[in-house]
């Protein structure tokens, strides 16, 4: 019988340190500055976005087109399909000061934009 309580005990407490470890990303990912980004016929507004130099950020992309986008951006170690008419995140690592330029691989023609860290 004591072992029968320990093993619910052990699971239990598993279980609500998954739920605090969950709860903790959670809290975080809120915490961090957000951008907006709109995707629609093969272009990315805003084309330019300040952001803070050495600070994690996020970039929410709504893609509002009838095409699928492919954000990219080399320097900024991200690379996401969008499905037409989805939403997305993307975490950016903290950037140093500079300019970080981002595209749609499947609309490069208009679909690129900057990223400036100051």
């Amino acid at each position: 019988m004591g072992s029968l309580v320990l093993m619910v005990w052990q699971e239990t407490l598993e279980a609500a340190l998954v739920a605090l470890l969950s709860l903790s990303e959670v809290v975080y990912a809120a915490d961090l500055p957000t951008y907006t980004m709109v995707a629609q016929a093969g272009q990315l507004t805003p084309k330019t976005l300040e952001v803070a130099a050495d600070q994690k950020f996020k970039i929410v992309v709504h893609n509002l087109g009838t095409d699928n986008i492919g954000f990219e951006g080399l320097p900024l170690r991200t690379d996401k399909v969008i499905a037409a008419g989805g939403e997305s995140s993307l975490v950016i690592t903290a950037l140093p000061q500079g300019e970080y330029d981002f595209f749609d691989r499947y609309h490069i023609a208009n679909g690129h934009g900057r990223i400036i860290a100051r």
